[in-house]
């Protein structure tokens, strides 16, 4: 197995690759020339390649990326491969969407874990009891952090699940809160609107305990930002949506959709650990997180 040093745009990276095999890019050093010679190799041998945190490439303000990743797109699916491309994003590639309907790519969004498999993890963790799924259904059964919070459950509650409820309190594992701190600190990740929507659902919630009807939220969007679009709106809930940020609950056919948040998605907003959320030196309070760290 070979690994590459993160990397900022897709031409270092097909670079990088074209080195581990050995392969001259010759005097045409174009990016189209080089994934055509990475296509070559992926058709002659058995390769899985795997690009982990395509969301930086997506998000650098590097200008050639983004025709870059049609090309990439575009020059390694071409052939019948023996090889196999895994990408993995927390934005999803809506801009690309066009590329992946008409090529063989394969789009998968991860869910938790089900409720048996999440039983049985926490049952490893040493925790037993009803109050397990509860537990799985706060945390929606994401695995690292059921992992962190029955950590937390053996250390302070000596594995007793109905105590640590009693406390009414959310915990945040270490990877989920870094994936959130990365979501809002990073321009570019979340529009003004999205954001909006995102606290607008975290107070109302925090407050109601209710999910929030698509006419209310609507409502107060136009009272906050003025005029806005509903095809805009419709747009920017489906893009939280597809990253996990927000949750539909829609329990009658013939009812309007109404949101909700996670109780850790909710939380990180609420409390705004590096004021990524609702300050306005949102860049500066991730690169001091990220020195320190």
């Amino acid at each position: 197995m070979e690994k590459i040093a993160p990397s900022s745009s897709l031409n270092e990276i097909v670079t990088d690759l074209l080195k581990i095999f050995n392969i001259e890019e010759g005097e045409n050093k174009s990016f189209v020339n080089k994934v055509y010679l990475l296509s070559k190799v992926f058709s002659s041998y058995k390769c899985l390649l795997i690009i982990d945190g395509f969301e930086v490439l997506l998000q650098a303000r590097v200008p050639e990326n983004k025709i870059d990743i049609e090309d990439f797109f575009n020059g390694i699916t071409k052939e019948n491969y023996l090889s196999c491309t895994i990408i993995t994003s927390q934005v999803p590639l809506k801009e690309f969407a066009y590329l992946i309907v008409k090529l063989p790519i394969l789009y998968i969004k991860l869910e938790g874990l089900d409720t048996n498999a999440a039983i049985e993890m926490l049952h490893e963790k040493g925790l037993k009891g009803k109050e397990c799924k509860e537990l799985i259904e706060t945390y929606r059964g994401n695995p690292s952090e059921l992992e962190a919070v029955a950590n937390k459950i053996n250390h302070y509650f000596g594995g007793n699940i109905q105590k640590f409820f009693e406390f009414k309190t959310t915990t945040m594992g270490t990877q989920f809160q870094l994936m959130l701190h990365l979501q809002f600190g990073n321009p570019g990740f979340l529009s003004k609107l999205q954001r909006e929507i995102l606290i607008y659902l975290a107070e109302q919630i925090s407050y109601n305990q209710n999910p929030i009807p698509f006419s209310v939220l609507v409502q107060h969007l136009k009272e906050k930002l003025g005029e806005v679009s509903i095809s805009r709106i419709m747009t920017e809930i489906e893009i939280l949506e597809q990253r996990s940020l927000i949750e539909t609950s829609k329990e009658l056919s013939r009812r309007e959709v109404s949101y909700n948040l996670q109780p850790v998605v909710r939380k990180y907003i609420l409390i705004d650990p590096l004021g990524l959320v609702y300050g306005t030196s949102a860049q500066t309070g991730l690169n001091n997180y990220m020195e320190a760290g």
